[in-house]
């Protein structure tokens, strides 16, 4: 594996984007929560642990990232483990970054990509907090891969499906990447020649992406009708 210097050069980055982010984590492990992050701890907690507490959850925020996080406490753990999950997203970020890159140019320019990823500054700084810009931003660069990989590049229907399946949970983690469907819409409008309607596994998953969705507009809904 390490014959190649382009894995060989992947390891080391990873190793030296964990050994910082873990540096932070424990810098910053007992500093107290921000607003927003007490929002999703809380939630999550409540979720979590049952506990009858007056739910001042805001519905116009999506609730997986404290969903998901609150196994972590159906299963005993605290607060580390959902800041060390941030760690987890913000490493696979980097990996995922690199095979993006790599597929849209090559391994020089992915390792180059991987680098700026793991050491900004604004990465970084949103790794130490319990919000969802990196978890949202790892999935949504994994969907732009398999949009690329599989749709333009390959026309594989598994990975075509991956792509709406990742991009629905990365919207379900935070709405704002939506504005990443501009992009694959331009893309697959571009690419199909107008005709949207014609590649029948793409509309399928956008459909899907939808259904991953539903919850969220569900409780959007039915928290703020009209």
């Amino acid at each position: 594996f390490f014959s190649d210097y382009h894995n060989l050069a992947l390891f080391i980055i990873l190793l030296s984007a964990f050994i910082v982010r873990i540096y932070y984590f424990f810098y910053t492990l007992d500093q107290p929560l921000w607003w927003d992050e007490s929002q999703y701890a809380e939630e999550a907690k409540r979720l979590g642990l049952g506990l009858e507490t007056n739910e001042i959850w805001y519905y116009r925020r999506t609730l997986f990232l404290p969903l998901f996080w609150s196994l972590f406490f159906k299963i005993g753990l605290g607060e580390a483990a959902l800041r060390f999950s941030e760690v987890i997203f913000s490493l696979l970020l980097v990996y995922f970054t690199y095979l993006l890159a790599k597929e849209l140019f090559d391994k020089n320019v992915a390792l180059i990509a991987a680098v700026g990823i793991s050491f900004s500054r604004i990465i970084l700084f949103e790794t130490t907090r319990l919000l969802n810009s990196v978890p949202a931003a790892a999935l949504m660069v994994l969907a732009a891969y398999y949009f690329y990989k599989g749709y333009l590049k390959e026309n594989n229907t598994k990975y075509i499906y991956l792509f709406g399946l990742f991009a629905g949970l990365a919207m379900s983690v935070r709405f704002a990447t939506f504005l990443a469907l501009i992009s694959f819409g331009f893309l697959y409008f571009l690419r199909e020649k107008g005709k949207i309607w014609k590649n029948k596994h793409m509309i399928g998953a956008f459909l899907l992406m939808l259904v991953v969705l539903s919850p969220f507009f569900f409780l959007y809904q039915k928290h703020y009708p009209g």
